[in-house]
């Protein structure tokens, strides 16, 4: 079956919900073939749904009592549009596109050899209180002089955007525009090292 581009887990993630959640509302919502099936993914068996089956899905579930309605109650259709993104199965560039979108000069091999992006510090752009754990930020302008063009070409980021999402053990008193120190996890996936603000706004 073909359109089964959106990995459950990366879906639950960015709903701030378990697996177990997402699951009751797809065998409650969504129909096998049509919404969703199993795929192969780096070497694994995962579940993934199509374009339509997730729309079906957060809608359903924003009708819901409990855990799924208030993960899915206050979405917006830009909030929608960042799950899709986020979730999408996106190829490994050095594999699947050889040295496509490189600079001249740059030599293709250097994307094959294992690299882990440093630690960095991220300002903080959005707070999203649906997923009570997550803040999109944007990598310092610093870092991405030094280390941006490795870390773009090999995870897949937008790099005109230079968005991320940073994993904190709460939001509660983000606001736009602080910065915080972040260890990256997978993609565009990162997490606060530091210890959360005392106040709104303030360390």
């Amino acid at each position: 079956m073909s359109g089964l581009d959106y990995l459950e887990g990366k879906v639950a993630e960015m709903l701030g919900v378990s697996t177990a959640t997402l699951r009751k509302g797809r065998k409650k919502f969504l129909v096998e073939g049509e919404h969703f099936g199993l795929i192969e993914h780096e070497n694994r068996s995962r579940m993934a749904y199509t374009h339509k089956g997730v729309r079906v899905l957060l809608a359903g579930m924003s009708d819901c009592d409990g855990v799924m309605g208030r993960a899915t109650a206050r979405l917006e259709e830009s909030d929608i549009a960042l799950v899709l993104s986020s979730a999408l199965v996106r190829p490994h560039k050095a594999e699947k596109e050889g040295d496509a979108g490189l600079a001249p000069d740059a030599e293709p091999k250097l994307l094959a050899e294992p690299w882990t992006p440093p630690d960095a510090v991220v300002i903080s752009l959005e707070i999203k209180h649906y997923n009570t754990q997550l803040v999109f930020g944007m990598l310092s302008a610093a870092w991405v002089k030094e280390h941006g063009y490795d870390y773009f070409h090999r995870f897949g980021v937008d790099a005109a955007t230079q968005k991320v999402r940073v994993k904190v053990r709460t939001n509660e008193n983000f606001i736009a525009g602080m910065e915080m120190r972040v260890r990256w996890k997978q993609s565009d996936y990162w997490e606060c090292t530091q210890r959360m603000p005392r106040w709104r706004g303030r360390w």
